[in-house]
């Protein structure tokens, strides 16, 4: 639901963006997202990222904000990718950071 005093624009971005997330309740989301991360411009070289899992995780390049955003750009369409990485860069980028040091 909309917040009141937020403008149209505002409340037609959150409409759109709430449309572009429908594809997460869509059973078919992860085969369209393998499908996207294989090949073409978002293909991430290696094991796929959606089969991580703790005995495999030092096979992945990691430890890089710009993996994350290859991440989002390939999962969600541009306009939610760029919202998300503005969201979560600082938090993220200084996470990665403290890991480095440990």
């Amino acid at each position: 639901m909309a917040e009141v005093g937020a403008s149209a624009s505002t409340q037609e971005s959150g409409l759109q963006c709430a449309a572009e997330l429908q594809i997460w309740d869509d059973l078919g989301w992860e085969a369209w997202l393998r499908g996207r991360l294989a090949s073409g411009p978002f293909a991430v070289p290696g094991p796929c990222v959606l089969d991580v899992s703790e005995d495999v995780i030092l096979s992945y390049p990691q430890s890089d904000f710009a993996l994350v955003e290859q991440d989002l750009r390939a999962a969600f369409p541009e306009g939610v990718a760029r919202k998300l990485e503005d969201a979560i860069r600082d938090e993220v980028t200084t996470c990665l950071t403290v890991r480095r040091e440990l």
